[in-house]
């Protein structure tokens, strides 16, 4: 069951992500944040601006070799083209315009959206500030009534949040009377203006990626007396209507969001109770019978399992068995004399396995690989396996018997029955309804707000009552059999004596031909090296040759034991093997 409540929580994990995307403002865009945005429009008598843009970039996380300025220019308006200065370290870089893209240079392309100026420039892991200044044409129009300024200074196109945004209007002559200014954006943005100086300034803490900001400004058109593009229309009505609109659009979008702030929670809370009800109605047409789990942590156990230590290894993990229990096949075939394991070469870790019970490979896929596939027939090294495995052939053989070797093992494990069929589905419809309910529950308590409180509240109420009814029926419900409860609970009292044998007077719990039989074990849970040195510390040289045979010279002399050694030559293939399949497959 371990396997299936893993892929359960990643599920879940998935499905909450998604349901909580809305919910997270990433804060910065690539591998970088602007920490200060600047404009300065300097106007001038004849209605054209002297324009200066800062933008403070905070690179990180790598090396940087360019940077966009998209810069909206209104209809019929012309520029310069712009002046390009870097300032990093106290060092100020002027930049020359060239279209190689080389460092320190940077192209322009001025178009009807506006100029579109990239810069080349290598930076990473600092602070720098990119100024541009050119000179705006024809931005500026005298009406009758007034003269105005309708700009969309900062557009739609930035990918990354604008931190400390400022917009300041300068006139020639200082002080402006009448001087109006105003601003539209979804952001939050402040409007100050003073007209004994004739200053405007339009500030926001922050332009969120994607949004816009435009502003509208009259003014007397003495400011730009020498303006030749000139209206005989009056404004004034026109700059009211503008204004209007803006508030309409704004009110319109703050109802929306309001709206929005409401149902998302509500419908995310709806689909969760439905979800919470389904699930109730699932427990009560499906009772099952109580069945205590496992237990978590018992303790030490020297009863030999009954069941073979590749088979236990299946049955503890729930799982296919693993290179470990297939090295701990061969060590039990050793054991019973059907084969034997002797090391050949200490420099290279090489052992060589003979076949003592030639009846072997007719029934052992795994044994049939190595003696008639590899082998001659009745020996083989783990050097001639390494150097078969390292071929397209030899790779996808031994990956093909290691899966045979697996299921047939898993097979085996399964006839015990100490899974519950029954109450193992019973249970993973039960966990998966509970969890998805779950997941909007939590979804609907982070999408609340100020207005949703009580929403909230009962998402919250509903969470706390499903995970107690849900942690009730967990304890007292797993999947399974008594007799299968046993067998796990011994398993895992005898995988914490092999994990804590360095601590352990193993004299005192048996004899040495006994823990000859509990060596397959340790392979098989990954404990042989914790083992090995536990004998040793147990049993002098003389002892564990004379009782061990074979098993000594394999697994207590050499630098790299057998199971080590083994492990490594076959799952580098099956590695390989798979890792290939999959390039395979993800080409197609």
């Amino acid at each position: 069951m371990t396997k299936f409540f893993q892929k359960l929580c990643f599920f879940s994990l998935i499905l909450a992500s998604g349901l909580l995307f809305r919910v997270t403002t990433i804060a910065a865009s690539g591998n970088y944040t602007i920490t200060n945005y600047d404009v300065t429009a300097n106007i001038q008598k004849d209605g054209s601006a002297d324009i200066s843009q800062a933008v403070t970039y905070t690179f990180k996380n790598g090396q940087t070799n360019a940077v966009y300025l998209n810069q909206p220019i209104m209809d019929g308006a012309t520029t310069t083209i712009p002046s390009v200065v870097v300032q990093q370290d106290g060092k100020s870089y002027q930049l020359s315009q060239r279209d190689d893209g080389s460092n320190d240079t940077y192209s322009v392309i001025n178009n009807e959206n506006g100029l579109r100026i990239k810069v080349y420039h290598q930076i990473s892991d600092a602070t720098a500030t990119f100024y541009y200044t050119y000179h705006l044409s024809q931005g500026i129009t005298n009406y009758t009534d007034t003269a105005a300024l309708n700009w969309q200074v900062i557009g739609d196109q930035w990918n990354t949040p604008l931190n400390n945004v400022h917009i300041r209007l300068k006139f020639a002559d200082g002080k402006i009377s009448p001087l109006q200014a105003w601003a539209n954006s979804d952001a939050k943005t402040k409007v100050t203006v003073n007209q004994p100086k004739g200053r405007v300034t339009i500030a926001a803490k922050q332009l969120p990626a994607k949004t816009s900001l435009e502003f509208l400004t009259t003014f007397p058109t003495s400011a730009t007396v020498n303006n030749t593009l000139v209206s005989k229309q009056n404004y004034q009505n026109q700059a009211k209507n503008t204004v209007q609109s803006w508030k309409d659009q704004a009110q319109a979008k703050a109802h929306q969001k309001a709206q929005a702030n409401f149902f998302q929670p509500l419908i995310t809370l709806l689909i969760g109770l439905v979800f919470a009800f389904a699930w109730l109605i699932f427990l009560w047409r499906h009772p099952e019978s109580r069945q205590p789990w496992p237990e978590a942590n018992p303790p030490h156990s020297y009863d030999l399992p009954a069941l073979p230590p590749f088979i236990a290894q299946a049955v503890y993990s729930d799982n296919v068995p693993d290179n470990n229990a297939l090295g701990a096949y061969l060590l039990e075939l050793a054991i019973k004399k059907k084969i034997a394991i002797q090391p050949v070469d200490r420099k290279k870790d090489d052992y060589q396995l003979t076949l003592l019970d030639e009846s072997l490979t007719n029934t052992d896929v795994v044994t049939d690989l190595l003696f008639n596939v590899v082998g001659d027939g009745q020996k083989v090294t783990l050097e001639q396996l390494r150097k078969y495995g390292a071929s397209r052939r030899g790779e996808k053989q031994m990956s093909y018997v290691f899966e045979e070797w697996q299921a047939g093992v898993l097979t085996a494990a399964k006839a015990h029955k100490y899974v519950n069929s029954k109450s193992a589905r019973t249970l993973a419809w039960n966990s998966i309804l509970a969890l998805v309910s779950v997941t909007f529950l939590v979804a609907a308590i982070f999408l609340g707000n100020s207005q949703t409180f009580l929403l909230t509240s009962l998402a919250i109420l509903a969470l706390l009552v499903q995970a107690g009814v849900f942690a009730y029926y967990y304890r007292h419900h797993s999947p399974y059999t008594p007799r299968g409860v046993e067998a796990i609970t011994h398993l895992r009292a005898f995988r914490h004596t092999l994990r804590d044998l360095d601590k352990i007077d193993m004299k005192k719990h048996g004899d040495i031909d006994y823990w000859a039989e509990v060596l397959p074990y340790s392979i098989a849970f990954g404990y042989n090296k914790r083992t090995i040195k536990a004998f040793k510390a147990n049993f002098s040289e003389e002892e564990l040759a004379n009782h061990l045979g074979a098993s000594y010279q394999a697994f207590f002399t050499a630098p790299v034991g057998f199971g080590d050694r083994f492990t490594a030559s076959f799952s580098k293939a099956v590695d390989a093997y798979n890792a290939n399949k999959k390039r395979q497959e993800t080409r197609y």
